[in-house]
């Protein structure tokens, strides 16, 4: 008995099954190839952005630096001395030339940020001589006034650095895993320009061998305060990565902060509200505040090892 032939309504059936099988999966193909450009294509801009935010990192570090040390060689003869002056001067030029390369790079990513940054560090080179003025004079004590204008130029170009580098990335798209990453840098950033400003207020304080006031004191413990929030919720990104690198840097800036400087800080504490803290002690908190305020650096740095360690693993995939 003879076999019956398939229906010509059969092979059309399943002929437009198959195409049908077939267009399906190069729908999901041109999915996955273009989530693949997407990624890639922000993994690029990731990588320029960090490049380039490297410069006004570096430019930050040197700055909170020098705002610290000049505010203390402001502060009475004992903060004037030729150690100090040497680290000023050291910290000065990595400044500008961190922020000369930082800027040229801005304005051809994204001139809109690049005019506030120099209007702000215009303001603060002005500061600067005016400083030059009173140090090169070897004067006692400068005029309160002068201090307040240093601290105001110093603090206001830190903080437009931060603000730069937060919606820099906002503007650059950068989301998901970097965004977290970025996120954490600049979060890392303010903790340090809040650490430092509360050790300056301390640091100045006992160079003029003269009992803190009441809003030295209020002002700094408040800074202190703040930043223990933010490090707070640092820490929680950090535990919450799967980074063993970037949760033993965290630890190290725990040990040398928080359990070092901070300790010597509290132990510091009752000569400083009396205004007897001697030239070696002053010494030996100064030194300490370096090693503290570097490791939040090398957070930093591990932060931006992290980007790239991921950029190249997905290069490699």
């Amino acid at each position: 008995m003879k076999q019956p032939k398939p229906s010509v309504s059969l092979y059309v059936k399943l002929i437009a099954c198959l195409i049908l099988s077939s267009l399906v999966m190069v729908g999901f193909s041109s999915l996955y190839v273009f989530e693949a450009w997407q990624v890639r294509q922000q993994a690029g801009r990731i990588a320029e952005l960090s490049r380039g935010a490297e410069f006004f990192v570096y430019a930050f570090r040197d700055l909170t630096f020098e705002r610290g040390r000049t505010n203390v060689a402001l502060s009475g003869p004992q903060g004037n001395s030729m150690a100090n002056r040497a680290f000023i001067a050291e910290r000065r030029a990595q400044v500008d030339q961190n922020f000369k390369q930082g800027i040229e790079w801005l304005l051809m990513i994204d001139p809109l940020y690049a005019q506030p940054l120099q209007t702000r560090y215009a303001v603060f080179l002005s500061a600067r001589a005016k400083v030059d003025e009173v140090l090169q004079a070897d004067q006692a004590v400068a005029d309160p006034a002068l201090r307040s204008e240093w601290l105001t130029a110093s603090n206001d170009l830190a903080e437009q650095i931060i603000f730069m580098l937060e919606f820099l990335g906002k503007r650059q798209q950068v989301s998901g895993r970097y965004s977290a990453y970025h996120l954490l840098i600049v979060d890392a950033l303010e903790f340090r320009n809040l650490i430092g400003k509360s050790a300056t207020l301390m640091t100045a304080a006992t160079s003029r061998r003269e009992p803190w006031t009441g809003d030295e004191y209020r002002k700094h413990l408040e800074l202190q305060a703040q930043a223990d929030f933010l490090w707070g919720k640092m820490t929680q990104t950090i535990n919450a990565s799967d980074s063993a690198a970037l949760q033993n840097q965290s630890a190290v800036v725990e040990q040398l902060y928080y359990r070092s400087y901070r300790q010597e800080q509290l132990q510091l504490l009752p000569e400083a509200l009396t205004g007897t803290v001697g030239p070696e002690r002053l010494a030996q908190i100064q030194s300490l505040s370096v090693t503290a305020f570097d490791s939040v650096f090398s957070l930093i740095d591990q932060i931006k090892q992290n980007v790239f360690a991921d950029m190249q693993r997905f290069q490699d995939t």
